[in-house]
């Protein structure tokens, strides 16, 4: 469980762990927000410090709430939640090869 930094969180993100964020007015603070959307993890970001709390100490005592935590963001990874023309293709963020297209083509 990791809770909400930009870096660290990003890293987290890629090597499966659930990241617990809280929701600032800043765009550094709203950035692992969108990034768990990115993984359809949109609910481990929260808006007040007592909800982040709260969540961060029921996902710490509650192994299996982490695990399905850990296994939508593995499914992510995978690309097993968002089929693409009949076939499944990682998240967004995890998709190496459509980000290097998407650079090359804005050459």
């Amino acid at each position: 469980l990791a809770s909400d930094d930009v870096h660290w969180g990003l890293d987290a993100l890629f090597a499966g762990t659930p990241v617990v964020a809280l929701c600032g007015h800043t765009p550094a603070t709203r950035t692992t927000a969108a990034l768990l959307g990115a993984v359809n993890c949109s609910e481990l970001a929260r808006e007040s410090i007592h909800d982040y709390t709260e969540l961060a100490v029921r996902l710490a005592s509650d192994a299996e709430q982490y695990w399905q935590f850990r296994t939508r963001i593995d499914d992510a990874r995978r690309g097993s939640f968002l089929p693409v023309g009949g076939r499944s293709t990682p998240a967004p963020l995890f998709d190496t090869p459509r980000l290097i297209k998407a650079l090359e083509f804005g050459f």
